[in-house]
């Protein structure tokens, strides 16, 4: 028996390798893609406005759309819906190909482009969700969020090589081979994931409409009150996060060329590359909250000292520090969540949390503008005794502003990390 079952776990493992290496290849390629049309967008239409609207329409589908795919996910198998998300990236990309060749491209078309693509990756990220569920759930702690760190992984890679690479090839060759590279890299994750033998039922009992299975998926996070708490938790760290990302440019820019910010943003990508290795080999804690607890409060530290100085070194120490935690974050968070969470319903669970988490970023965005030029800049204009203060704090130079706001946003951080360290009902999450 006990050999039987050691020949299971070297099958499911196998099984979940293939799984992963076609995910990672589609995700990486619709990165890739996306950033290079961004890219194209802005040298073809010297529009900051049209470079910024394509990863407008990037995030919004992903909104709007992630609890009608976890219900969809619920409701066919999972393999189905991995493929179904894949071939839909690969045939949006087939006409995207065509409209160059036949030189009828257009923004409108590009931003249709980017907005499918949204659209059938959050489909993919619900179904890829749902199968470490499906592979792992027998499975013990440890293994669970080591899956999940595979997963982060995936994300995290394909984060740090799509702008790079995009960047690069994109300056030696024409935006037609990007899409040709990117057309092959979907049809090789459709071969890989088609070979998988990965055997689930539909759950989602007949007679009941999407809307139904949304609202029932809503209702469990109400009623679940751990789940709501951590739910919100992420909701508020990645508000935090997004005002962070918004304002890295800016800081970095203020008293640094653009080739220091490709050091920062490198940095900052290979910790959250490292971040997820890590996660993936060690598994979390014992105890999975302390996993998303004592990390925010590191991550909080990290925050205050990429605003205290204006220091290349110091704040590519801070972005790598940041980053690295992050993956370790998300994996215990969703391990969590799955190991609360019914198989019936996983998918719907984890959509309406992602929809929750990363509806927040456009107004951290909106947020952080309107603090640095409406009330840090007159503030820091009135050279007052509290503004000298401030200056012994984080030092003299242009826009210190934003260096401020980071110390304040890791101080939040940091409560946020202590707060639900003394939160009865995270705390004692198993």
């Amino acid at each position: 028996m006990e050999q039987k079952d050691k020949v299971k776990e070297i099958n499911i493992k196998g099984l979940f390798r293939t799984i992963w290496i076609a995910n990672l290849f589609s995700i990486f390629s619709t990165l890739n893609i996306n950033y290079s049309l961004g890219i194209w967008t802005i040298e073809e239409y010297h529009s900051t406005m049209s470079y910024t609207l394509v990863f407008l329409f990037t995030y919004l589908p992903s909104i709007f759309l992630s609890p009608y795919t976890g219900a969809l996910v619920d409701k066919i198998n999972v393999k189905t819906a991995n493929l179904l998300s894949i071939i839909g990236l690969l045939i949006n990309t087939i006409i995207l190909f065509m409209v160059f060749i036949l030189k009828n491209e257009s923004l409108l078309i590009i931003y249709m482009f980017v907005a499918f693509n949204s659209a059938f990756n959050t489909l993919q990220w619900s179904a890829f969700q749902k199968i470490v569920y499906l592979l792992f759930n027998d499975k013990t702690t440890n293994e669970i969020t080591k899956a999940n760190g595979f997963v982060q992984a995936a994300q995290s890679i394909s984060y740090l090589l799509s702008p790079i690479f995009s960047t690069l090839v994109l300056g030696l060759v024409s935006i037609n081979l990007i899409i040709s590279i990117t057309v092959i890299l979907y049809i090789v994750s459709l071969i890989l994931l088609k070979n998988v033998v990965l055997h689930s039922k539909p759950i989602i009992s007949e007679g009941k409409n999407t809307w139904s299975e949304i609202k029932e998926g809503f209702l469990f996070i109400k009623n679940n009150r751990p789940i709501s708490l951590l739910v919100m938790y992420f909701t508020f760290n990645f508000f935090l996060l997004g005002m962070v990302n918004a304002l890295i440019t800016p800081l970095v820019l203020s008293f640094a060329n653009k080739n220091s910010l490709t050091v920062v943003l490198t940095s900052s990508g290979i910790g959250m590359v490292f971040g997820s290795i890590a996660i993936s080999k060690w598994g979390g804690p014992k105890k999975r909250i302390r996993g998303v607890l004592i990390p925010t409060i590191l991550l909080g530290v990290s925050i205050i000292m990429g605003g205290l100085r204006e220091s290349i070194w110091l704040i590519s120490v801070s972005g790598f520090i940041a980053f690295f935690l992050i993956p370790i974050i998300r994996g215990c968070g969703t391990s969590i969540i799955q190991s609360l969470t019914p198989y019936e319903i996983f998918g719907r669970i984890i959509s309406i949390a992602r929809m929750l988490s990363i509806s927040s970023l456009p107004l951290a965005y909106l947020i952080a503008g309107t603090t640095i030029d409406h009330m840090l800049v007159p503030l820091f204009k009135e050279n007052s005794q509290l503004v000298e203060i401030v200056y012994l704090i984080i030092g003299r130079g242009e826009m210190r502003e934003i260096g401020l706001l980071f110390v304040i946003l890791g101080i939040f951080t940091v409560m946020l990390g202590i707060i639900g360290m003394f939160s009865s009902n995270l705390k004692t999450l198993k």
